[in-house]
């Protein structure tokens, strides 16, 4: 819909007036972040970049990456429960992309 594509194209001029003062973008609900995040972010020097739906979050990550980021870095961390059904459809995409999905601490309990 026009109000959507709209919404997308507003996403996509703040990323591309704010690219120049961090070296990416983290893709964050519109709410409040955890401590975890915010430190992350400040570790990294990533901007926050508020959106709704968890899978709207994974097509943002998947569209900026190809459209405005070439040379910038962008992640999505989702550090709260979500239903497998909110993100089903947008990991089909992402993976089919060459994209990837994983849960963090399967990184972080595997041996090495």
């Amino acid at each position: 819909t026009s109000s959507t594509s709209s919404s997308t194209q507003q996403q996509k001029d703040k990323m591309a007036n704010n690219s120049k003062s961090s070296s990416g973008y983290l893709l964050t609900s519109n709410g409040s972040i955890s401590p975890f995040l915010s430190n992350l972010m400040e570790k990294l020097n990533y901007q926050r970049y508020p959106s709704g739906g968890a899978g709207n979050k994974m097509l943002l990550l998947l569209e900026q990456e190809q459209e405005l980021t070439s040379d910038r870095n962008i992640a999505y961390i989702l550090d709260r429960g979500v239903s497998r059904w909110d993100t089903c459809a947008a990991q089909a995409i992402l993976e089919a992309q060459g994209g990837i999905l994983i849960k963090l601490d399967s990184i972080f309990s595997s041996k090495n």
